[in-house]
């Protein structure tokens, strides 16, 4: 099979043919042979032929007293009933296997298997008066034992006569078998020669052509045309190569929009090819999108760890720069910081920056701690994201006032579970997740930045009180030492004094 389809595809066509030929003589051959040594309706009625003869034998030795013959003998009787029936009537052949048998098909045959019928029928009465001996006188079993032995010539003569007939039939059908085969023979091969020569003219040299185009497009030469010839499957398959063509010069072109980068080109084109190459510009287009976020995060981080770096102790200062950074990175519309600080004996957030569309809006807002929903993101320390918003909601219920965005984003600015202030995002369009995820990072890095800058600012206050303290205390020690000393001289000088008093008297 190899060697075939190495070979062009003519000679491969010529050896196919030729196998076909000598497979189907093969085949004819091995049915004639089959036939002749295989035919079942003489085996049955040669069959019939011995059982007749062994009737004889064994009814004799039943009548002589041998009584396991009657069992053998009855049975052979039985056989050839059912091997007669068979033979009138078709069907398959008792104790053969599956062996077929077909009702007779000539008068010879029928005129046989009537004389076999019409002599068995007292053959069987005689063999079965001489088996059931107890139903028959012996008078009886002797007239029919001698019919037996003075009919067994004549009945084995129609039995062969029978088997003859058979013999005869299946000759005559091998012959008109083989001068049918032989027949079919010579019209199948004259039919192959027709086939060659049309395949020759019509498909063997359109196809020769449409490979030689074929190897021109292997080649690189999608300019390449097929004439269109031949049969009427030629022409469509002609039709087709070339509607195939203009499609890998579409995907050609298509394809080197992708390799330059040119995601955004689409095609008009609706086919399995250019569905899969859409899917490859949506996977290359996802991946650009998922590398300009990974950049745009990666960007922000470094930008706002610069920031953060610059932290000083003016949290006012810091906050507006900040949030000035984040609303102008995150495109949105408005902004502001709060942080959580103590106005008496309550807490409150206070605005420490508030930033609008590209401008810094100085406001001052204070809102009791347990008011509006910045206070229920500090107490849950959980951010809270909201789209659609109705009129008028921020000024309900938010820090910013004013305006009626498109997204709200509120986080709480907390480091350790502790929240150190709110950060509020107004945007006139929907936040993507990826932004909201950098703000929720950044507002971890701001609340530690702001946590540090908390706790230093308390350091500095207690250490400035410290210095404060220690320079009190050194103002008193010398105000103590001054004292002292202005004790110790008024004490010299009554010593002095009392001592010249004596002195005198």
């Amino acid at each position: 099979m190899k060697r075939i389809t190495q070979l062009p595809i003519q000679k491969s066509f010529v050896v196919i043919i030729m196998s076909v030929f000598f497979v189907n003589l093969a085949v004819i051959l091995f049915a004639l042979n089959l036939s002749q040594t295989n035919s079942v309706e003489i085996d049955l009625s040669g069959r019939n032929r011995m059982l007749s003869q062994r009737m004889v034998l064994f009814s004799k030795l039943y009548k002589d007293g041998d009584e396991t013959a009657r069992e053998i003998a009855l049975k052979a009787c039985n056989l050839h009933d059912e091997s007669l029936y068979a033979l009138k009537y078709g069907g398959i052949a008792p104790e053969m296997g599956s062996g077929q048998v077909s009702p007779p098909s000539s008068k010879s045959i029928e005129k046989a298997l009537f004389m076999v019928e019409k002599a068995w029928k007292p053959y069987r009465a005689s063999v079965l008066k001489i088996l059931n001996k107890d139903q028959y006188s012996a008078e009886e079993q002797e007239e029919a034992m001698h019919f037996l032995t003075s009919h067994t010539t004549s009945m084995l003569k129609i039995n062969n006569a029978l088997v003859q007939e058979y013999v005869m039939q299946s000759k005559g059908q091998r012959s008109t078998l083989l001068y049918s085969m032989i027949g079919y023979l010579v019209f199948l091969f004259g039919v192959c020669i027709i086939m060659l020569h049309f395949f020759n003219r019509f498909v063997f040299r359109e196809i020769g052509m449409l490979a030689q185009g074929m190897r021109g497009i292997v080649e690189g030469d999608y300019e390449y045309r097929f004439r269109p010839g031949g049969g009427k499957e030629l022409l469509q398959l002609s039709k087709s190569l070339n509607e195939f063509l203009e499609k890998v010069k579409k995907a050609k072109i298509y394809v080197s929009h992708l390799g330059e980068g040119n995601l955004d080109w689409e095609n008009s084109e609706n086919d399995e090819l250019f569905s899969a190459l859409e899917r490859t510009r949506g996977l290359l287009l996802e991946e650009r999108l998922a590398t300009e976020r990974r950049v745009w995060v990666n960007e922000g981080h470094a930008l706002f760890a610069d920031t953060l770096r610059q932290q000083s102790g003016d949290v006012g200062k810091f906050s507006r720069m900040l949030l000035k950074q984040l609303v102008d990175y995150v495109k949105a519309a408005q902004g502001a910081l709060f942080l959580l600080e103590k106005s008496g004996d309550q807490q409150v957030l206070e605005m420490k920056s508030c930033y609008a569309y590209s401008r810094e809006k100085f406001k001052q807002k204070v809102i009791p701690l347990g008011e509006g929903l910045i206070s229920e993101v500090v107490m849950e320390n959980q951010y809270h994201y909201m789209v659609d918003l109705p009129e008028n909601y921020c000024e309900l219920t938010t820090g910013l006032g004013g305006t009626t965005p498109r997204a709200l984003l509120i986080v709480p600015l907390s480091s350790d579970q502790e929240v150190v202030g709110v950060l509020e995002l107004a945007a006139m369009r929907e936040l993507k997740d990826f932004e909201i995820d950098f703000v929720l990072k950044l507002a971890e890095s701001i609340g530690a930045s702001l946590l540090t800058m908390k706790m230093n600012i308390q350091n500095l206050k207690l250490l400035q009180e410290a210095e404060e303290m220690a320079e009190q205390m050194r103002a008193q020690e010398e105000e103590l030492r001054q004292n002292m000393e202005e004790l110790q001289a008024t004490q010299e000088n009554m010593i002095r004094a009392k001592n010249d008093r004596i002195g005198a008297s």
